[in-house]
C-alpha cells in the first residue's frame, strides 16, 4: 500500500540528507557502469568521513589496493574539491575510487540506460556556470558538447534514468540538436545545484506563494545563505513562480519576483513563514470538528466556521512544519479552505482529527467476498455499499489501522457513485503500480477556485544575478568616493 511506499521515501530522503552530499548511492537510481583501472601503478580505496553534524565529509585514503587492469562495478559516485569519486566495492570493501583513476568500458551509452517517463518535463538550468551536457548518466561520462548548457535554459525531456521517476538523477535531453545526459536531481547541499523544474499541470504545486509573516527576503541561489537580491517583503505578498527546487529537507525553493527584483523564495526558511499553493484535500475525523480560523499562525484568531466531522473540502493552500522527535513526527498544518463561501485556515497538529492528501492512487481488490463500503472509517457504521474482488478503485485519503493482526487501512473511495470507506490488509487490496498521481478536488467536494497570481517570472528576464549585484555594488563604490572627496570624510 501506499503508506509503504512514502515511508520508504521519506526514510530514503533522510538518508540522502544525511549520507549524500551530492548523490544517492545505489537502490535502482543510479545506473550500475563497469570501470577499469588504468592508472599504471593502480589505486587505492577511499573511504568517505563526515564531521560530526554530518555536514561535511572527507575522502579518506585506505590501504586497500586495486591493481592496474581491474574491473570494477561503479553502484555511486560523489564530487568532493573538485574530484569526482566513483562508489564500488572490491575484495569485501565497498569505498570509493578516484575517476581520474579508471576508464569506463562505454564511452557513450545514449538513451540505452534511459526509462521512459509518464508524461514530457522540463528543467531550467539554474548554475550560474550553465550545466554540462553528458554522453551518459554518470559524472564518470565525458561531455557530449565541450560547452556548457547556459544558464536559463529550458530543457525538456521524455526520459531518465531511473523507472523511479521522481526520484531519477539524469534526464535525457537534447541542446542544440546534440543529445545527452544532464543532472536533475534536486537535493539542497550547499553550492551543489544545476537544475529546477518548470512547473507544469501534473505538478502538486499551482504557482504561487503567500508570505504570512514580515521580513522574508529572497535569495540569489536556492542555497539560503546566498546573497540577498530582495529583504523586508510584508506578510500578505503573494508572488507567482514557474520554476521550483525541491530540498532534501522537504522544503521547496521558488523563483519569484518582488517589486522588479528576482530571486529564490525558500517555503521553510526559520526567518519567515510561507504557505504554498498546491493540490489537495482534507477530510474531518474529529468528533467535535475544526474550527475555521478568520487568519493562519494565531490559533486564537477569530473563529468563522466549524467543519463537521465527515467534511471532504478541497485545500488550495496551506504552511506546515514537522517536528520529528525519537518515536514519532508531529506535523503543524495550516489549511486553506472553502466551506460555504467563506474561505478561511484550518489547523491541527493531531493527525487523528483529519487526513490530509496531496495525491491519490487505485487498490485493487483481492478478496473473494469483495469488500463492504462504510459511510465513516468505522466497521459500526452503515455499509453503503460492495466493491467487487477483482475490481480496481481510486484511493482519495487513507488511515493505517489493524486487522486480524495485519496492518491493514481505512481507504476513501469512490465505486459506482457511491462514496465511502473500505477496510482492507495488503493482502486483501494492493497498491496498482505507477496509479499515484496528484489530487485536484476530492470524491464529493467541488473544485477550489485556485487564485493564482499570473506572469512568473523567467531566469533570463533581465540581467544575471551576479551582474545585477555587481552593478550596485560599483555604483556604491562610485558614490562613496564621490562623497568622500566632496565631504573629505569617511561614508559607510
Amino acid at each position: 500500500m501506499i503508506k509503504k511506499i512514502l515511508s520508504f521515501a521519506f526514510a530514503l530522503i533522510i538518508c540522502l540528507a544525511c549520507t549524500a552530499p551530492a548523490f544517492a548511492d545505489g537502490g535502482g537510481y543510479f545506473t550500475p557502469f563497469t570501470a577499469t583501472v588504468d592508472a599504471q601503478t593502480g589505486t587505492v580505496l577511499y573511504d568517505q568521513i563526515w564531521n560530526s553534524d554530518m555536514t561535511r565529509s572527507i575522502m579518506r585514503p585506505m590501504s586497500v589496493f586495486v591493481p592496474n587492469g581491474t574491473n570494477l562495478l561503479v553502484t555511486g559516485e560523489r564530487e568532493f574539491e573538485g574530484e569526482v569519486y566513483l562508489a564500488v566495492e572490491y575484495d569485501d570493501f565497498k569505498a570509493y575510487v578516484q575517476r581520474s583513476k579508471v576508464t569506463i568500458m562505454r564511452d557513450s551509452v545514449g538513451d540505452d540506460l534511459a526509462f521512459p517517463t509518464t508524461s514530457e518535463r522540463s528543467v531550467a538550468v539554474i548554475n550560474k556556470n550553465g550545466v554540462a551536457l553528458r554522453k551518459g548518466p554518470s559524472l564518470a561520462y565525458g561531455k557530449a558538447l565541450e560547452d556548457n548548457v547556459p544558464y536559463g535554459t529550458e530543457l525538456s525531456y521524455t526520459q531518465t534514468n531511473s523507472q523511479a521517476e521522481a526520484l531519477a538523477q539524469w534526464a535525457y535531453t537534447e541542446y542544440k540538436g546534440t543529445k545527452g545526459w544532464v543532472y536533475i536531481f534536486q537535493r539542497g547541499i550547499e553550492d551543489i545545484y544545476d537544475c529546477a523544474f518548470v512547473l507544469d499541470d501534473e505538478d502538486v504545486y499551482t504557482g504561487s506563494v503567500e508570505v504570512l509573516t514580515d521580513g522574508a527576503f529572497l535569495t540569489e541561489t536556492v542555497y539560503q545563505a546566498s546573497a540577498k537580491t530582495a529583504q523586508n517583503i510584508p506578510a500578505g505578498t503573494v508572488m507567482s513562480f514557474r520554476y521550483f527546487y525541491e530540498n532534501l529537507d522537504y522544503s521547496v525553493s521558488v523563483f519569484v519576483e518582488y517589486n522588479g527584483v528576482k530571486g529564490w523564495l525558500h517555503t521553510m526558511n526559520p526567518k519567515y513563514k510561507v504557505a504554498m499553493s498546491e493540490k489537495g484535500g482534507v477530510y474531518v475525523l474529529a468528533e467535535k470538528g475544526l474550527p475555521v480560523y478568520e487568519k493562519p499562525l494565531d490559533t486564537k484568531a477569530e473563529v468563522i466556521a466549524t467543519l463537521p466531522k465527515g467534511t471532504n473540502l478541497c485545500v488550495d493552500k496551506q504552511y506546515w512544519f514537522a517536528d520529528i522527535t525519537e518515536d514519532s513526527v508531529i506535523v503543524d498544518r495550516w489549511m486553506r479552505i472553502e466551506y460555504n463561501g467563506t474561505r478561511g485556515w484550518v489547523y491541527s497538529s493531531n493527525t487523528s482529527e483529519y487526513c490530509y492528501m496531496s495525491n491519490v492512487y487505485n487498490i485493487k481488490v483481492n478478496r473473494s467476498q469483495g469488500l463492504d463500503i462504510y459511510s465513516e472509517p468505522d466497521v459500526a457504521s452503515k455499509i453503503t455499499g460492495k466493491i467487487p474482488n477483482g475490481e480496481a478503485v481510486t484511493c482519495v485519503y487513507e488511515i493505517a489501522s489493524e486487522k486480524d493482526g495485519k496492518t491493514a487501512y481505512w481507504s476513501y473511495i469512490t465505486y459506482n457513485g457511491v462514496n465511502g470507506w473500505v477496510f482492507a490488509t495488503e493482502d486483501e487490496a494492493s497498491y496498482v503500480e505507477g496509479s499515484e498521481k496528484f489530487l485536484d478536488a476530492p470524491f464529493g467536494a467541488e473544485k477550489i477556485s485556485r487564485r493564482v497570481a499570473e506572469n512568473a517570472p523567467k531566469l533570463k528576464d533581465g540581467l544575471p544575478f551576479g551582474a545585477v549585484i555587481g552593478i550596485c555594488a560599483a555604483a556604491a563604490v562610485v558614490a562613496a568616493v564621490i562623497i568622500i572627496i566632496v565631504k573629505k570624510k569617511k561614508n559607510k
